[in-house]
């Protein structure tokens, strides 16, 4: 209902019909969504109540009984207002029936507080509950739309995390297993050489060494990271 009501363009004056928890969440909006100077009113069915929303939000308020004059200067109007009966009828609008800028109402109250006549009124359109339920399933279905996408994202994203978390547990072990591997191959080559005295003898022993080494000790961790 808000981003009916808060479109870009000159200063907008908002009218609020109501002074409950559903106003209170409208104004809100309202305030938050607002692209540009906005200017809101309020009225309620008793003044009282719309005199003490009016000053805990720092806006305006107006008796019922000048809803037609404000009417003809507003831009928009959210109805909230309890109670049986149409707040808003045609009758609002005889006073002004050429003169009127054009005027979009919100009818969120339950009972519908506008007289559905009214959106017949040239230059007032009416959105009320049916058409804001449209506008909410159509948005969940695109979101919903998304939800593919998403679980994709989120299923890649684990995987990664469990491959690392996976690296991190098996990382002690295999440094213990390549520290032992590397002992054994030092205590061989200790044992042996002492048979082998020649700088051809020492080399080979070397490069011996480090081929079982390399077989030894990374091809086993390398299968249990991805095991």
């Amino acid at each position: 209902a808000a981003d009916k009501v808060t479109q870009p363009s000159r200063e907008k004056h908002v009218l609020i019909l109501g002074a409950g928890k559903m106003a209170e969440m409208a104004v809100q909006q309202i305030k938050k969504r607002a692209a540009g100077r906005l200017r809101l009113s309020v009225t309620s069915r008793k003044l009282c109540h719309a005199y003490s929303f009016a000053r805990e939000f720092g806006i305006s308020f107006f008796p019922m009984q000048e809803l037609p004059f404000m009417l003809e200067q507003a831009d928009a109007l959210i109805s909230v207002l309890g109670g049986e009966g149409y707040a808003i009828t045609p009758n609002h609008f005889a006073q002004f029936p050429n003169s009127r800028r054009p005027l979009i109402c919100v009818d969120i109250g339950v009972p519908r507080n506008i007289d559905p006549a009214v959106a017949k009124i040239s230059n007032v359109i009416v959105h009320d509950i049916d058409a804001l339920d449209s506008v909410v399933t159509q948005t969940l279905a695109a979101r919903r739309g998304e939800i593919p996408a998403a679980e994709a994202m989120i299923a890649e994203t684990l995987a990664e995390f469990n491959e690392w978390y996976n690296s991190r547990q098996t990382a002690p072990l295999i440094k213990g297993l390549q520290d032992y591997v590397e002992f054994l191959c030092q205590s061989e080559l200790g044992r042996f050489g002492r048979d082998f005295h020649s700088d051809s003898a020492a080399a080979w022993r070397k490069k011996s060494s480090a081929s079982r080494f390399s077989a030894c000790a990374y091809s086993p961790p390398r299968k249990m990271r991805t095991a």
